[in-house]
């Protein structure tokens, strides 16, 4: 719904951002709110920048467009006051043009400043990466207590911890008139702008959408060394040069001092923190003059600065004084002493540490110390062959089949299963808790490195070590870098994610799909072996006598209906339950059966289904999954890889997905399943019943289906992918 059909005008300061604008004003263009001209203020690009822009206008005929061209380079501020100067808008929204906006951002920033009767709007944002990388910003509990409400002195005050910028911000034509605000020309444009906006007294509120994208750029002023950025303290006094002269149209003193608080952290933090902005031969000069800047400013606004808690900031608790002292001496004993006295403070703390809590700061303190300058430099075991599952938390799964293979067939190799704490293993493995003594030892020492994650970012790959990702499944959600650019679930570090995968020498792929899709994914280094799973080598060889032996370890009768009931994990709801009622199910099929609950890994034990141990079974504890697949006449998931391992047995497998296009949303699935499993995908529970029940009739319309699928994504499977993987990998 539109907002009373207020024209908005939309400033676009654009200067060498040919590989970012047009994405930009693609953006701008789709918002669901139209009532908007847009207006470019191109500042003298040398680049591609202006024909981009002028594609853009071109292509979008019904939308307004402004495009002024500054005849030289002016800066941000000077590009956002011709913006203003052209505007025919009730409210004026900036995007920089290396950023982009969420469709509904204008709607939503509008429909509050309507209800409201607002003169700013203060939105959330999210950062984002070149890699697709995007982190919530920081501050964002301030939009989830003080969204859509009036806001107090305090909360005004409050409001000065969110990132001050001008594009996080809808303004009002006529406060920005009245108040005759501009932007500073130079760098630090938005010091005079935005402190003075929240110090006024002005209707602000808060709008908890994070619909604006904060683009970090490679090459951006705020990474550049460069003497101009001691322009930050001519932007600071044309703050409180306004401040002194509309002093009657401030809020209350209680906002002025924290520009002035604010002012301090910033060119302190400039000093020291983030002294490579400046060229090194300045800094000492920064610094200086930051500290003369401070008791200039004191002195014009009339504060004492021992009224001023500056210890109570860690950034400013040790530099501040410093900084005050105003002579170069100080400056250089504090540069060179303080990584000396934080060392000190830090073998003080270890020491007393040691003596308090022995084992545990062991663990953390000294055994990396060893593993860095100690173990690292023994040779390693060619014997040795480390496995991890599921981040160190079951012995199961392809690693399991390999150790189990390994145990048969190559006894000489010694093998070490990294298990929690807490976890409750079969017996016959050697187990290894991780961040012990022995851990840290076989993490230097081992030669072969098994797992079906990834080992914790401190381990080293050394020459000659050999690192086997099994992987757990065909991949039907989005993964790695496919999940860090394109899906909202994504909560993975890119550099952190490239440094693990780095590791890999092997990757198992079970079929052709699964290795086009490992390969674009994860574009690392690494052989592919496409072999089939090794935990599927057990579905290859079951034979009937096998199936009964399993379901008397179950306590399973021999001749129910045994259905296993296996939903995986929502990343959109951590506390998600299933829409599933085991309990009417199985009446409503109208056979005796037995259904097997397994929740995913993430998941165990918490999908709210009540097991009364005959009817609902909880298999959660049960160490193989692969044994539930042999004993379960049908199989009932969703979006889980589980189904394809179940197709082996050329069974039955329904997906019941009644949150399909919640899930594909938020999470990104490669496969239409809808279009691939067909007649075997349902939404909803009574879907799931008819289908099941005609099945239970003889009917035939799944078989083919079930055969394809089979031939599909389980033909590598044929019980022997456990021995091409130590063929392939491990020495003789």
């Amino acid at each position: 719904m539109k907002a009373c059909g207020s024209l908005v005008s939309i400033i676009v300061p654009v200067f060498n951002v040919q590989g970012q604008v047009r994405k930009c004003l693609k953006s701008i263009v789709a918002q669901s709110y139209r009532e908007i001209e847009i207006i470019i203020v191109d500042d003298c690009s040398s680049d591609n920048s202006g024909t981009i822009c002028q594609e853009v206008i071109a292509e979008n005929e019904g939308v307004a467009f402004k495009y002024i061209k500054h005849d030289q380079n002016k800066g941000l501020g000077a590009a956002r006051n011709t913006g203003i100067d052209c505007a025919s808008g009730e409210y004026i929204l900036f995007v920089d043009s290396d950023d982009w906006i969420e469709v509904d951002l204008l709607q939503r920033a509008m429909n509050n400043a309507q209800h409201h009767g607002s003169d700013v709007v203060i939105f959330n944002h999210k950062r984002a990466w070149p890699s697709g990388y995007t982190r919530m910003n920081w501050r964002t509990d301030l939009f989830d207590r003080l969204a859509n409400k009036k806001l107090t002195d305090g909360d005004r005050v409050e409001i000065f911890k969110n990132l001050n910028v001008a594009w996080n911000k809808l303004y009002s034509m006529a406060f920005i008139k009245r108040e005759e605000i501009r932007f500073g020309e130079g760098y630090y444009e938005d010091i005079p702008w935005t402190y003075y906006i929240l110090s006024v007294d002005a209707n602000i509120t808060l709008e908890n959408y994070a619909g604006y994208y904060y683009y970090q750029r490679p090459g951006s002023i705020l990474n550049s060394s460069t003497e101009k950025h001691f322009e930050i303290f001519d932007r600071y006094s044309e703050l409180f040069a306004r401040q002194k002269q509309y002093a009657s149209h401030l809020l209350n003193e209680e906002c002025k001092r924290e520009c002035f608080f604010r002012f301090v952290e910033h060119v302190v933090n400039m000093s020291f923190e983030r002294a490579d902005r400046i060229p090194e031969k300045l800094r000492d000069k920064f610094a200086l003059r930051a500290g003369s800047e401070i008791r200039k400013h004191a002195l014009a606004l009339d504060y004492n600065l021992e009224d001023f808690n500056f210890s109570s900031d860690p950034r400013l608790r040790w530099r501040y004084p410093v900084l005050m002292m105003g002579n170069r001496t100080a400056l250089s004993i504090f540069k060179n002493v303080r990584p000396l006295v934080r060392k000190a403070f830090s073998v003080k703390t270890h020491v007393t540490s040691w003596v308090r809590k022995q084992e545990s700061r062991l663990k953390k303190i000294v055994y990396p110390k060893l593993y860095e300058h100690v173990f690292l430099k023994l040779p390693i075991k060619s014997e040795i062959a480390i496995f991890s599952a599921y981040w160190d938390s079951q012995i199961a799964c392809n690693p399991k089949a390999i150790s189990d293979e390994l145990e048969n067939v190559r006894p000489d190799i010694q093998k070490y299963w990294i298990i929690k704490n807490g976890i409750r293993v079969k017996p016959g493995y050697h187990i290894v808790r991780p961040y012990s003594l022995k851990y840290y030892y076989l993490m230097a020492v081992g030669k072969y490195f098994i797992n079906n994650a990834n080992f914790p970012n401190f381990v080293v790959k050394r020459v000659g070590q050999v690192h086997i990702q099994t992987k757990h499944g065909t991949p039907m959600k989005k993964m790695g870098y496919d999940l860090i650019r394109e899906s909202r679930a994504n909560d993975l570090s890119p550099k952190w994610f490239a440094h693990r995968c780095a590791r890999w020498d092997y990757v198992i792929s079970s079929n052709v799909y699964s290795s086009e899709l490992w390969r674009g994914a994860f574009p690392f280094d690494y052989k592919l072996l496409e072999i089939g799973y090794p935990r599927n080598d057990l579905l290859c060889k079951l034979d009937d006598n096998k199936i009964l032996d399993i379901k008397a370890k179950l306590g399973l009768p021999k001749n129910k209906l045994v259905i296993l009931y296996s939903p995986t994990f929502r990343d959109y709801d951590k506390s998600h339950v299933p829409e599933f009622d085991p309990y009417r199910f199985i009446a409503e099929i109208g056979v005796d059966a037995v259904i097997l609950v397994r929740s995913h890994y993430f998941r165990k034990g918490r999908e709210g289904l009540v097991s009364d141990g005959v009817r609902v079974v909880d298999v959660n504890e049960w160490p193989s999954i692969e044994e539930l697949y042999a004993v379960s006449d049908i199989m009932i998931s969703d979006y889980s890889s589980s189904i394809f391992d179940y197709l082996n047995l050329k069974r039955p497998v329904f997906l019941y997905a009644y949150d399909y296009e919640k899930y594909q949303d938020y999470r990104g699935i490669y496969i239409d399943l809808e279009k691939e499993f067909d007649e075997l995908f349902v939404r909803t529970e009574f879907e799931l019943v008819e289908k099941v029940k005609s099945w239970l009739n003889g009917s035939r319309d799944f078989a083919d289906k079930i055969e394809r699928l089979s031939h599909k994504f389980t033909s590598l499977d044929d019980g022997k992918a456990s021995q091409r993987l130590i063929e392939s990998v491990f020495e003789s």
